[in-house]
């Protein structure tokens, strides 16, 4: 039930349901869970609107703070105002809630204790002990023909276990933001760069400072990591799990390197307050912004990963694409493992084909970009 607020004779319903210092900020969250940002001299007046104690500030400052910032934000609505302000929704391609947001809340009280510090130290550190195992003694699994060669119950297990995987992961960031914003919103699935991928809506870490939000970023590979362990002592027993644990391992380890929009990644930026680094380090090599050492360290790091990026694609394309595209002509027979790896192979070529694409349009739109900012620049040095 909205709030009732009377300003200057004038009927409003307040949609305020939060207001959260955050670092160095405020943040106002409404009952239909939108976010604004605040400074602290906004949030005093509007404490004193939500509180009837504004009558001592200047009349036009309050029309104006109530009419151009409250009511065209939707903060505040009057009685007959009917518009539809849309929540900020998932960056993919189309998406399907799975569980909505009050199932969710319910699951993710009960794992609160998987947060409690003591605890999550060693499971993390047993986590590290038992996966750093695994993969010294099966590094020979790291190979594009074992990655590529499945059974059917290899596929069907690969599957369950995945779909599993993601389910808890995605978990991990909802009980995360329930622990410490105290509510979490759906679950649910969506296309990006035509993969499909499981996402949760915690955009209630928005009233969080940034050490909590850095644990939110984190608690995905957290919930993940611990299934993964699971796995992996079972797989002790049952040497089929080895398919799963080995593309589990190595989703893991792109997750966790800070790379474009991914945990890692998003980790880095809540560590060190910063809204989006990778465009923080594209706004100093278009010279408007001065370079920090955590610019300079990011860009690096992003070239390396790029750089290696290229290397293994060459490499495939080079060398282990060409060489399995051999061994699939010379099949005879055809069989199940034989088609699932014909349609692996092309999947990574159109792969390869789309990150090609994309670079070549990122890298375009940038030299537009650049080129456009120095004819300016030129045009007005000149006048």
């Amino acid at each position: 039930m909205t709030k009732q607020i009377c300003i200057f004779g004038k009927q409003y319903n307040s949609l305020v349901d939060s207001i959260s210092e955050v670092d160095d900020n405020f943040t106002v969250r409404t009952k239909d869970d939108r976010f604004f940002n605040f400074t602290s001299t906004s949030v005093s007046l509007l404490n004193e609107l939500e509180n009837d104690i504004y009558h001592q500030r200047d009349p036009e400052l309050v029309r104006n703070f109530v009419e151009l910032i409250l009511v065209k934000k939707g903060i505040y609505r009057a009685p007959a105002d009917c518009r539809i302000f849309k929540k900020k929704q998932p960056a993919l391609t189309c998406h399907q809630t799975l569980l909505p947001a009050t199932m969710v809340n319910r699951i993710a009280v009960q794992l609160h204790w998987l947060f409690r510090p003591l605890l999550a130290l060693f499971l993390v550190g047993l986590a590290v002990v038992i996966h750093a195992t695994y993969i010294i003694e099966h590094v020979g699994n790291f190979t594009y023909r074992y990655i590529f060669t499945y059974t059917a119950t290899d596929l069907m297990m690969v599957v369950i276990l995945s779909l599993i995987s993601s389910l808890i992961h995605e978990f991990g960031h909802a009980t995360a933001c329930h622990r410490f914003a105290g509510k979490a919103g759906e679950i649910g699935t969506g296309i990006n760069m035509m993969v499909p991928v499981f996402f949760a809506n915690v955009s209630n870490i928005y009233t969080l400072n940034s050490r909590k939000k850095t644990i939110v970023s984190i608690s995905g590979l957290y919930f993940q990591v611990i299934y993964g362990t699971a796995v992996i002592i079972f797989a002790q027993w049952y040497g089929q799990l080895d398919k799963f644990i080995t593309l589990y391992l190595i989703g893991f380890t792109f997750s966790l390197l800070p790379i474009y929009r991914n945990d890692g990644y998003w980790f880095i930026n809540d560590l060190t307050k910063r809204q989006d680094l990778l465009n923080d380090v594209f706004a100093v090599l278009k010279r408007k912004k001065k370079a920090s050492i955590l610019d300079i360290a990011y860009g690096v790091f992003f070239m390396l990963t790029a750089v290696l990026v290229m290397f293994l694609i060459l490499r495939f394309l080079t060398n282990s694409g060409p060489e399995m595209i051999r061994e699939l002509m010379a099949v005879s027979k055809i069989s199940f493992t034989t088609v699932l790896r014909s349609t692996l192979l092309i999947f990574h070529y159109i792969a390869i084909f789309f990150f090609f694409y994309s670079l070549l349009k990122a890298v375009t739109g940038f030299i537009l970009i650049t080129t456009k900012q120095k004819r300016t620049q030129n045009k007005n040095e000149k006048i």
